[in-house]
C-alpha cells in the first residue's frame, strides 16, 4: 500500500512540474489559454499511461489490478476536489474520469520487453 501511495505521489509531482512549466509558457503568451487546456489534459494521461505501465512491469502480479487501483483513488481523488471547490458535476467530468481510469488500466497491458 506504500508504494500506491508512493506512485500516487510521483504522477501529481510530475503533474505539478508540467503545469509549472505550462503555466510559465503561458504568462509569456506563447501558448493560447485554450492550447493550454488540451496540452494540459493531453500531458495528465501520457503520465497516467507511462507511470501506469512502468509500474506494472515491475509488479508483474495482478498488474491490471494495481492499476485499476492507481485510476480509481486518481479519479475519486478529482472528483472530491472538484465537490470540495464548488465546480459543477456534469458530463464533461464523468467522461474525463472515466478515461483516466481506461488509460490506467490500458497502461498495464503494455508488454515487457524483458524475457523472465
Amino acid at each position: 500500500m506504500k508504494k500506491l501511495f508512493k506512485n500516487i505521489l510521483y504522477i501529481f509531482i510530475y503533474y505539478l512540474i508540467c503545469i509549472f512549466i505550462l503555466s510559465i509558457l503561458n504568462y509569456f503568451n506563447i501558448i493560447g489559454d485554450k492550447v493550454m487546456y488540451y496540452i494540459n489534459f493531453i500531458i495528465f494521461i501520457i503520465i497516467i499511461y507511462f507511470n501506469g505501465s512502468r509500474d506494472s512491469i515491475r509488479k508483474m502480479n495482478d498488474k491490471t489490478i494495481y492499476s485499476l487501483l492507481i485510476g480509481l483513488i486518481i479519479s475519486g481523488l478529482f472528483f472530491v476536489l472538484n465537490i470540495i471547490l464548488g465546480y459543477k458535476i456534469n458530463f464533461k467530468l464523468f467522461i474525463y474520469l472515466i478515461l483516466i481510469i481506461l488509460v490506467s488500466l490500458l497502461s498495464s497491458f503494455r508488454k515487457n520487453k524483458k524475457k523472465l
